[in-house]
């Protein structure tokens, strides 16, 4: 093989790489991307939840408190 020919042959073979490669980080980064998404919308629900939880408690501690200002 000669030469020129073996170097359009590396030329080839590195722009396939490149090619690799490059689909490679898109998928990361999309892969990344939707990590990002599912991490917001977990802390999104985890507040709502937190939320929620401490409304609950909140009023059923005024409960509490009425029942006990009521007995007495």
């Amino acid at each position: 093989m000669s030469r020129d020919a073996s170097l359009a042959r590396m030329e080839a073979q590195l722009g396939r790489w490149k090619a690799t490669l490059a689909r490679d980080q898109t998928e990361a980064f999309d892969d990344v991307a939707a990590l990002v998404a599912l991490l917001r919308d977990l802390t999104t629900a985890g507040r709502e939840h937190a939320a929620a939880i401490r409304a609950g408690l909140q009023s059923g501690w005024r409960e509490f408190s009425n029942a006990v200002e009521n007995r007495n």
